[in-house]
């Protein structure tokens, strides 16, 4: 019996690894998703000023070295942390496209020029993004979410892709490092969670 519970006990984590929840990119993760891909990585003080606000204002040099060894590990384990990273998960806000009667599809507004900004200068743009410009799903099942559509079109786009590089580019006359993903699925929900639909590589 007790081999038995071992087993079953081994089993619920790895089903709860194995079907773990991709991490988000944020504001506080990106720098770290960028530099594990990056040909030219950033100097560590840099990423210590992005996730230490006291060490950005520290008072003097003294104090900032001293801060500068306490948060180096910390940097550390995080860009070990973003390696392990398979898929990322990026959430836009949005308002939903009129759906396209013709092809049958709701457009997701996904581009080869869009790009999702981030803090400190840093951004998300999508590889294959022309493959997913457009979320089928089926006149009657779009036509359902009618009335919900004429109160409220914003949207929740969900885009999970995986780490395929990382570079500088100048978006909007801005300079920007640029996490480079490849879609691997998008998810739409209405605010109030109803699906609009999926799509999956």
């Amino acid at each position: 019996m007790k081999q038995f519970l071992t087993t079953l006990a081994c089993l619920v984590v790895l089903h709860g690894v194995l079907h773990a929840e991709p991490p988000q990119i944020t504001d506080e993760n990106v720098a770290f998703a960028y530099e594990v891909n990056s040909e030219i990585p950033s100097p560590t003080e840099s990423l210590v000023k992005i996730i230490s606000r006291d060490y950005r204002n520290a008072a003097d040099e003294f104090t900032a070295r001293e801060l500068f060894e306490k948060i180096k590990p910390i940097v550390a384990k995080r860009l070990d942390a973003a390696k392990s990273v398979q898929t990322w998960i990026v959430l836009i806000g949005d308002s939903l496209a009129p759906y396209d009667f013709s092809k049958a599809s709701f457009p997701t507004k996904i581009s080869d020029t869009m790009f999702v900004p981030f803090d400190n200068g840093y951004a998300v743009m999508f590889t294959n993004a022309p493959e997913f410009q457009l979320l089928p799903v089926p006149v009657e099942s779009a036509k359902a979410m009618a009335h919900k559509l004429q109160n409220n079109r914003t949207i929740e786009l969900r885009v999970e892709g995986k780490p395929v590089g990382s570079k500088e580019k100048e978006l909007n006359y801005s300079d920007r490092k640029v996490v480079l993903l490849e879609i691997t699925g998008i998810t739409i929900k209405l605010e109030d969670g109803t699906l609009v639909g999926s799509k999956v590589k």
